[in-house]
C-alpha cells in the first residue's frame, strides 16, 4: 500500500521506488485499489513479475540480520530447515 496526494487509475501501470535499509529496491506495479483517505488517498499495487516464494522473507533478513532465525510468525511459516 502507498499513499499519495492524488488517486492514480485503478489498472495504471506504474513504476515503485521501495526505500529500503541497504538501498532501494525498484519494481513494476500494477494499481489494484484506490481508497480516499483524510489526508490523502491510498493505493493497494500487485506486482506483474512474479517473485520468489520467500522474497518476502529473504528481504527481511537482509534488513534485520540480527533477527533470530526460526524466531516465529508469518515469515518462517512454512520455512525449510537450512
Amino acid at each position: 500500500m502507498a499513499e499519495f496526494p492524488v488517486a492514480l487509475v485503478p489498472g495504471s501501470l506504474v513504476a515503485l521506488k521501495l526505500q529500503t535499509l541497504r538501498e532501494p529496491l525498484e519494481a513494476a506495479g500494477r494499481v489494484v485499489w484506490v481508497k480516499t483517505v483524510e489526508g490523502g488517498v491510498r493505493h493497494g499495487f500487485a506486482f506483474p513479475e512474479p517473485r520468489a516464494r520467500r522474497f518476502a522473507a529473504d528481504l527481511y533478513r537482509q534488513e534485520y540480520p540480527e533477527a533470530p532465525e526460526g524466531s516465529g510468525g508469518r515469515l518462517d511459516e512454512g520455512a525449510e530447515s537450512n
